[in-house]
C-alpha cells in the first residue's frame, strides 16, 4: 500500500512538473536591462534573441513577432542556435532530423522591418560542418546523404540571411557601437563531463576579431557564456550569450540544474553579471532541443537600453 502511494505521489509530481514546463515553454517573458556608457551620446534600444531551435510561438511565430513589434526596437541581435542541427547518434542512424525552415520564415518576416545582426551558434556551426563548409572538429563522419541534406538546408538558410547582417568572426560599426560575433568551432562545445574545458585566450579572441576600435562601445555576440569573462577581459564592454537555455530547471538558492555541456548547479546561467566595467548578459533562450523542459525558466526576449553615462543616477551601479 505504501509503495503504491509513493508511486502515485511520484507520478503526480511528474505530471505537475510536465504541466508547468509545458506552460512555461510557451510563455514569452521580456527581461529589461539598462546600461550606461561614456562612448554613446544618445540612448540605443535593441533586442537580443537566442536559441529559438525552430520553436514556434503561435502559427508562423505570430506571438513572437507581435511582441517584437510592441517592444519596437531600433535593431535586433541574434546570438545563434535559431536552427536545429542534431549530432549524429548511434540510435538515430543516418536519418535527416535537422530543420531550418522556421528560422528562415522568421528572418524573412523581420529583416525588412528592423536591422538584424546574426551570430553563429554551435547548431549553425554543426550544419556547416555536416555540409563540408568548415573543417570537421567534432570527429563525426557524415555520409553523402547527410552532407547533401545539410548543403540544401544551408543554402536555404543563406537565402534567408539575405538582408540580414551576418557577423561571423567580424566586427561591424553601427554609429557609436561596434558589433561583433565570435564564432567557435565545435571543440569548444564538448561535453564537460568527459572532456576538459578547451581554453580560449584573449589572444585567440583578438586573432579572430581583430582589435576593438577606440571611441566606440563594443558589443560581442558570443554564443556560449563559458568564455564570456575572457572576452570582457579582452576589452569587450558588453558580451551577449545564450546556449545554456537558462539551465533548464532553475532552483532558487542553488542556481540552474544543468547546461547543454553537462555542468550542474551553475549560477551564471541567466541574467546580468558585472566584470570590471563590462557586463555579461546571458539570455535564457526561446526554445529547447533534446531536453524539452523548462521550470522556473521562461523563454526570454532581452530588451537592452544603452544610455549615455551622464544620464546615470543614484549609486553608480550598472543596472
Amino acid at each position: 500500500m505504501l509503495r503504491m502511494l509513493v508511486i502515485i505521489g511520484l507520478l503526480l509530481v511528474m505530471l505537475i512538473g510536465l504541466s508547468i514546463s509545458e506552460y512555461e515553454r510557451s510563455t514569452l517573458k521580456t527581461e529589461s536591462y539598462t546600461l550606461y556608457a561614456k562612448e554613446v551620446s544618445r540612448p540605443y534600444r535593441f533586442l537580443f534573441l537566442s536559441d529559438l531551435h525552430e520553436v514556434e510561438f503561435g502559427k508562423e511565430n505570430a506571438r513572437l513577432l507581435q511582441k517584437i513589434e510592441e517592444l519596437d526596437p531600433e535593431f535586433i541581435l541574434i546570438g545563434g542556435d535559431f536552427i536545429r542541427c542534431h549530432k549524429l547518434r548511434p540510435w538515430s542512424g543516418h536519418r535527416h532530423r535537422d530543420s531550418v525552415e522556421v528560422t528562415c520564415r522568421f528572418l524573412e518576416a523581420i529583416r525588412h522591418r528592423y536591422p538584424v545582426y546574426y551570430a553563429i551558434g554551435n547548431h549553425e556551426e554543426r550544419l556547416r560542418e555536416k555540409a563540408g563548409i568548415v573543417h570537421c572538429t567534432s570527429g563525426a563522419k557524415y555520409d553523402t546523404y547527410i552532407q547533401n541534406m545539410a548543403r540544401a538546408d544551408y543554402a536555404r538558410l543563406e537565402k534567408a540571411w539575405e538582408g540580414v547582417q551576418l557577423i561571423d568572426n567580424t566586427r561591424v560599426v553601427r554609429e557609436e557601437l561596434e558589433l561583433s560575433g565570435l564564432t567557435l568551432d565545435l571543440s569548444y562545445f564538448r561535453n564537460l563531463l568527459t572532456h576538459q574545458r578547451k581554453p580560449l585566450t584573449e589572444e585567440d579572441i583578438r586573432a579572430k576579431l581583430g582589435a576593438i576600435q577606440e571611441g566606440r562601445y563594443p558589443i560581442l555576440l558570443l554564443h556560449t557564456p563559458l568564455y564570456g569573462h575572457e572576452a570582457l577581459r579582452e576589452g569587450e564592454k558588453l558580451v551577449l550569450s545564450g546556449h545554456y537555455h537558462g539551465g533548464t530547471i532553475r532552483i532558487p538558492g542553488l542556481g540552474a540544474l544543468m547546461t547543454p555541456q553537462f555542468q550542474f548547479f551553475v549560477r551564471e546561467c541567466a541574467g546580468r553579471f558585472e566584470d570590471g566595467d563590462g557586463n555579461l548578459i546571458i539570455n535564457r533562450g526561446l526554445g529547447t532541443h533534446s531536453i524539452n523542459l523548462r521550470i522556473n525558466d521562461k523563454p526570454e526576449i532581452s530588451l537592452i537600453t544603452l544610455r549615455p553615462e551622464q544620464e546615470r543616477h543614484g549609486t553608480g551601479i550598472n543596472i
